[in-house]
């Protein structure tokens, strides 16, 4: 079907970030976390709508930032400084949405005694923080074939 078509080559780009950018699995790890954080801390629904609003904020900027690396490496392999910069300023958005992440995480976990009622949660389930936690590592350091995968076109 068209209608679905989008969908798919949508599912494709996030796969393919998944599989190929170490950023993105960290980035989407640390969501992650967050949303354990947060079902131990009993976030209130707006609080839930501001973390997921920062969650599609730095996962989207490094989507995009990934896309325009890949666009400004079809038009040029040689080293440009209009291409640098492009690349340097798509970094740069993801790495501020990040950084204010940690301020936005900071305001909801912080307050109210939040901090106890994750660690508290934690350990009641050693055995599952210990399992998450080598998940996490596994998949953040678990090489992905870096973009080379095959680049097959629409």
């Amino acid at each position: 079907m068209k209608l679905l078509r989008p969908f798919r080559y949508a599912f494709e780009g996030v796969f393919y970030l998944i599989r190929c950018e170490r950023n993105f699995r960290v980035e989407l790890t640390a969501a992650l976390c967050a949303v354990l954080f947060a079902r131990a801390a009993r976030l209130e629904a707006r609080e839930w709508s501001v973390l997921f609003a920062v969650f599609a904020l730095v996962l989207g900027l490094e989507a995009f930032n990934t896309a325009l690396e890949r666009c400004v490496d079809l038009v040029t392999s040689e080293k440009r400084p209009l291409a640098k910069a492009a690349k340097d300023c798509a970094a740069a958005a993801v790495l501020i949405a990040a950084l204010m992440s940690l301020g936005v995480g900071y305001c909801l976990f912080v307050p109210e005694g939040r901090g106890a009622a994750i660690a508290a949660a934690a350990a009641a389930h050693p055995f599952a923080s210990a399992f998450f936690v080598l998940a996490a590592v596994l998949f953040i350091f678990v090489p992905g074939d870096g973009g080379r995968a095959d680049r097959s076109y629409h």
